[in-house]
């Protein structure tokens, strides 16, 4: 799962929860409180509060929680992207044109109108709007999935990772780790080993020793070799594993390339 999508996703929901406490716009006046939550706009004069539902306010969270979805369940194609920038920018102008409902129909040339049981009323008030912080959320979720879209959510830049400094740094089992996990592979890690396929990796002494397991009598968190292998350098044992995890994904055909292009 790539970490811009993950970001995407955050701000969707830190979206979602703020506004059911903080209104994402709102209006403030003497004895005159607007503010838009997400089942509508909610009016407050001289203590007595009605809500006005438009129905473009409930489609707002409704596109952007699905613009956060989709990267995470359509993961193979670049379209996935595509869409949830478009879902996006449906939200925000949801969001937009809840906000333009207000200027249309609850304000007229400066008179705020204050709906009444019978009618409505309009208020000669000073009155400032204001966005409230959901509101810069949103579009900061727009942002993000426009600029996921753009690179294929690939723009948060890594240091480029090196085996030899890994293996400085963290030493040859955690080396093998992380080498699976950039190359996708997967694998079990129980008891201080590593386990891909049937391929069992341990630390001894600075080195890996390497051997093989009986797959399909091998109780769940346990290691039982049936034949020990080599204890190698930890540049070769790390070269043996990677090349026997990767020819064992491609005899079981697991391939997932996130956000690939179709062919």
């Amino acid at each position: 799962m790539r970490i811009e999508v993950l970001i995407l996703l955050s701000l969707v929901l830190a979206f979602i929860i703020t506004w059911l406490f903080i209104p994402a716009w709102s209006i403030k006046g003497p004895n005159y409180y607007l503010r838009l939550m997400p089942w509508g706009f909610v009016v407050t004069f001289f203590g007595v509060t009605y809500i006005v539902p438009p129905p473009t306010v409930y489609l707002v969270p409704f596109f952007a929680l699905d613009s956060a979805l989709v990267p995470l369940i359509w993961r193979r194609s670049v379209y996935s992207l595509y869409l949830s920038a478009l879902l996006i920018t449906l939200a925000l102008t949801m969001f937009a044109d809840t906000v333009l409902f207000q200027e249309r129909y609850m304000q007229v040339k400066g008179y705020l109108i204050e709906p009444t049981p019978n009618g409505y009323l309009y208020v000669a008030l000073p009155h400032s709007p204001a966005f409230g912080i959901p509101g810069y959320i949103l579009a900061m979720s727009a942002a993000v999935a426009i600029l996921n879209m753009v690179t294929r959510a690939r723009w948060i830049k890594y240091r480029a990772w090196s085996l030899a400094q890994t293996l400085a740094e963290y030493g040859p089992l955690m080396t093998v780790e992380q080498a699976l996990k950039r190359l996708n592979i997967p694998y079990v890690k129980a008891q201080g080993t590593i386990i891909v396929g049937n391929l069992v990796i341990r630390e001894a002494d600075g080195k890996l020793a390497l051997s093989l397991i009986d797959a399909a009598n091998k109780p769940l968190g346990e290691v039982a070799p049936v034949e020990v292998g080599l204890l190698m350098p930890p540049n070769e044992a790390i070269a043996y594993v990677i090349h026997e995890a990767v020819k064992r994904v491609f005899e079981e055909k697991v391939t997932v390339i996130e956000y690939a292009e179709e062919d």
